[in-house]
């Protein structure tokens, strides 16, 4: 099985610039020359930790600026978001003692974008989220778009999703310090008695009255359904043609016979084809937003900052309706509507994916999967550990499986069956298993190899069915975790009602 590291996905990544696969950088000669150099350097910082910081805040502020430039030409907002970023660094500096743990999410950001790309990009993946492959590229859904000159539409139907997946992959825990201000607390509280201080204010913070009606209206964006589907006049425009569409796309022979058509016909058809767009407010979902936002969650504050700080993310029209409407005006927003929305996700407790059909389902995944930048102070003495354990990815018989393997660091300190016991209660809440699709099975695995004796450790979730084993021994979920919220399997692992 491959072991993934920085320098794997790094290198698999430069492959992609060189061959110009990145869309949001194609025709930009001098970004690419710039970022591969920035890559470079990032390859070669080795162990220096604040080398690294340094040179991958400047890779994040390229990324950032042009992937977010290529979704909307505003560049408003971006000197003020990147010196948030360096004052997100230098905090992240003051509590990275606070934690043995502790992850730089300054670089773990962007090792969930290279990581990303690397699944996203590589075949042997593929069967595991194609639908939200074959939904969001449709190369024969873009192909008929340009030939029937509605560009516009090409955007929404995918050439924006290498950015999107840029920026939420950046974007997705730039909200994260305000959940360590808890800690700092603690932390003050326990040293100040030392000095005969019994009295103290806490550092605490609440969102001024006047931003309420700011938080309402991002709490009802994102909580927005968004539903969409070709008009039944295209359909019947194709018809007379002799022509017609799939279930996800069009036939070989409909592409075929649209390019054969005069060139009056094909703006004919084009003029025909109206994207009906059903945009809903979910009420439930608005209720939970808002909960989550009176508790600070770092996704939706992640949001809640780019929303505040760009003005791209505020610009354009969505009005919420109880029919379906044609909107055309509505896909100039529709890109950043959906960063918004999967940056949010990632962190909401009430997160049910069925599989990898979204880009916050994809961000959740691959952020999960995301441990090789965990550094560790394995011994509490500054001597880091430069991986907190190796991590293998691999596709095998239609399974993901991803193997943590520990065999570096202090054994006393680095806890494998703590760490297991972690990422299994995260993905049995994260996966609605009982309705998982069948397309997406997951294995994960845990090799603690710091013992004299060596122990496994994994969980396989499939369609209703959560298998977990410690030694090849199947343990019940619910009883193994010590948790209710993972009972109702039985020894074979199904879920039962």
């Amino acid at each position: 099985m491959p072991e993934i590291t920085e320098a794997i996905v790094l290198r698999r990544y430069l492959e992609h610039l060189e061959a110009d696969d990145i869309e949001f950088l194609r025709r930009r000669p001098g970004p690419r020359a710039e970022l591969a150099g920035l890559l470079g350097d990032l390859a070669s910082c080795g162990i220096d930790q604040h080398r690294k910081v340094q040179v991958g805040k400047s890779i994040w502020k390229l990324l950032f600026e042009q992937a977010m430039s290529s979704v909307d030409p505003d560049r408003r907002g971006y000197e003020r978001l990147f010196r948030f970023l360096d004052d997100y660094v230098e905090f992240e500096e003051l509590i990275f003692a606070s934690d043995p743990f502790y992850r730089d999410h300054t670089l773990h950001s962007l090792w969930v974008y290279f990581l990303g790309e690397y699944l996203y990009r590589d075949p042997a993946f593929e069967h595991l989220y194609g639908r939200f492959l074959r939904r969001v590229v449709a190369p024969s859904a873009r192909e008929v778009m340009e030939l029937l000159g509605r560009e516009e539409l090409v955007r929404a139907a995918g050439r924006d999703q290498d950015a999107i997946r840029c920026i939420v992959a950046l974007c997705h825990d730039l909200g994260y310090p305000v959940k360590k201000v808890e800690k700092i607390n603690r932390a003050v509280a326990r040293i100040l008695p030392h000095f005969s201080v019994t009295r103290y204010q806490e550092f605490h913070f609440e969102y001024a009255p006047i931003q309420q009606s700011f938080l309402d209206g991002l709490a009802r964006l994102l909580a927005t359904s968004l539903t969409g589907s070709e008009t039944d006049r295209f359909r019947q425009a194709l018809a007379e043609h002799g022509l017609e569409m799939i279930a996800g796309g069009f036939p070989p022979e409909t592409v075929e016979g649209i390019r054969r058509l005069p060139e009056e016909a094909r703006q004919e058809l084009g003029a025909a084809f109206e994207a009906t767009i059903k945009v809903r407010l979910n009420h439930q979902t608005y209720l939970r937003i808002l909960n989550e936002a009176e508790e600070y969650s770092h996704g939706f504050m992640s949001a809640y900052l780019l929303a505040k700080t760009l003005p791209a993310f505020t610009a354009g029209q969505l009005y919420h309706v109880e029919s379906e409407e044609v909107m055309p005006e509505f896909f100039g927003m529709f890109s950043k509507l959906l960063c918004l929305m999967a940056i949010y996700e990632h962190s909401s407790p009430h997160q049910s994916i069925r599989g990898i059909h979204t880009n916050g389902a994809f961000l959740t995944l691959v952020d999960e999967l995301e441990e090789f930048s965990r550094v560790s102070r394995a011994s509490q003495n500054r001597q880091y550990v430069d991986e907190f354990c190796g991590t293998a990815l691999d596709a095998d018989d239609g399974w993901l499986v991803a193997t943590f393997r520990f065999d570096r660091g202090d054994p006393a300190v680095i806890k494998p069956e703590l760490f297991f016991r972690g990422k299994a209660a995260r993905f049995l809440s994260l996966f609605d298993v009982p309705r998982l699709d069948p397309e997406f099975r997951l294995r994960l695995v845990c090799a603690d190899r710091l013992k004299a004796r060596p122990q496994d450790f994994e969980l396989e979730l499939s369609t209703g069915k959560a298998v977990l084993k410690v030694d090849g021994e199947a343990r019940d979920p619910g009883t193994y975790l010590g948790s209710p919220d993972f009972g109702g399997y039985g020894g074979d692992g199904h879920h039962r009602a």
